[in-house]
């Protein structure tokens, strides 16, 4: 099985390029032949992470009509040079239209989480996407069910053009052996994430203030880059107790210097955040809101909070820092080899699919 894996843009921090990433890679090992598309050369981190096995092509992606039009040209043509079967499609999907293989697509995220997809300039596009689906082209992978959901509903998919693969965490081994948190005086409380305004990375001034108000020593370990780096720089500048740490090698590296983290992402744009799987993993409690997938991505001993008061927030991070909590080890729901294994025989499936409709279809002309 030949499988091209297309992932149309890259953050350094960002789940959805990591998640594609590992899928490549482990497909690779499989023995499937694959080709990884996507601009992975903007961020050395990801692209030295890439599988000897993975054919690496550099694609760049932006969302204009004419970067659209030349991404549909080149990838026609990376699948019929390749001879690919299947496509595992992260990111934008109407360069893939004109591909005449069975195509994956992952949702990574409540997409056009505050607005409507079937409206506006791109109701076509998604008017023919919705048809592949509804046809069985096409199938719409969530990474949780809340993903399923809000997108199913929204392009009115019936169940059956949908299915649901949880993110694992690619070399869980590294968080997995850390040893727990060590709930010495202060107690360390990190945030792990691109610092966008999605992320609410502000949000962590009040909180703070609020802790002390309640006398819970603290201090706080922001790992991450992103667009509100700089302001979060200058106004932790001199804090005592709140200091960024720029982006971290690995999410062990991170997770090492918590006892605890908090997830305050309101849930626009968070289908499955693989942090809270880290986190998991690393036996981190966390506190994060009770919004979108976040009630299936948390351990038992994590802390939902109803959205969006920063003060019961403090409160339920409070309980964590004076009860101490280690959650328990995880078991295998979460892997890595899992995810890999479950695309696996999906995209094989889809595969025999489409030959045996390309049989049947040859036999009807013939006869």
């Amino acid at each position: 099985m030949n499988v091209l894996v297309w992932n149309s843009w890259i953050t350094p921090a960002g789940g959805m390029e990591r998640v594609a990433l590992s899928i490549a890679n482990g497909l690779a090992d499989r023995g499937c032949g694959v080709t990884l598309a996507g601009p992975y050369e903007s961020v050395p981190l990801l692209r030295q992470a890439i599988n000897p096995k993975v054919d690496f092509v550099q694609c760049d992606f932006s969302r204009s009509a004419k970067s659209i039009f030349e991404n549909a040209l080149f990838l026609r043509r990376l699948v019929r040079d390749r001879s690919i079967d299947v496509i595992s499609a992260h990111g934008s999907l109407f360069p893939l239209l004109p591909a005449r293989v069975p195509v994956a697509w992952t949702e990574h995220g409540p997409r056009y989480g505050h607005g409507k997809i079937m409206s506006g300039p791109k109701t076509l596009p998604w008017m023919a996407v919705r048809s592949k689906l509804r046809r069985g082209d096409w199938i719409l992978v969530g990474c949780s069910r809340f993903v399923c959901q809000h997108v199913g509903a929204q392009l009115e998919l019936p169940e059956s053009s949908m299915a649901v693969i949880y993110n694992g965490v690619p070399k869980a081994e590294a968080l997995s052996s850390l040893p727990p948190p060590e709930w010495n005086q202060p107690a360390r409380i990190g945030l792990l994430g691109r610092v966008e305004p999605e992320k609410y990375p502000g949000d962590i001034f009040i909180l703070d203030e609020e802790l002390q108000r309640r006398g819970v020593p603290c201090e706080w370990h922001i790992f991450g880059e992103g667009s509100l780096s700089g302001e979060m720089r200058r106004r932790t500048a001199g804090h005592p107790r709140i200091k960024m740490r720029g982006l971290a090698s690995s999410g062990a590296e991170a997770l090492a210097q918590m006892d605890a983290m908090v997830f305050l992402s309101h849930g626009e744009m968070e289908g499955m955040p693989t942090v809270l799987l880290e986190a998991r993993l690393a036996r981190r409690p966390v506190v994060a809101w009770n919004v979108t997938a976040n009630p299936e991505s948390v351990g038992p001993l994590d802390k939902l909070v109803e959205p969006f008061d920063l003060v019961s927030f403090a409160g339920a991070l409070e309980s964590v820092i004076r009860d101490k909590l280690v959650p328990p080890p995880v078991g295998d729901e979460i892997s890595y080899d899992r995810m890999v294994d479950e695309y696996h025989r999906l995209l094989a499936s889809m595969t025999r699919r489409s030959v045996g409709a390309v049989e049947r279809t040859m036999l009807g002309a013939d006869s």
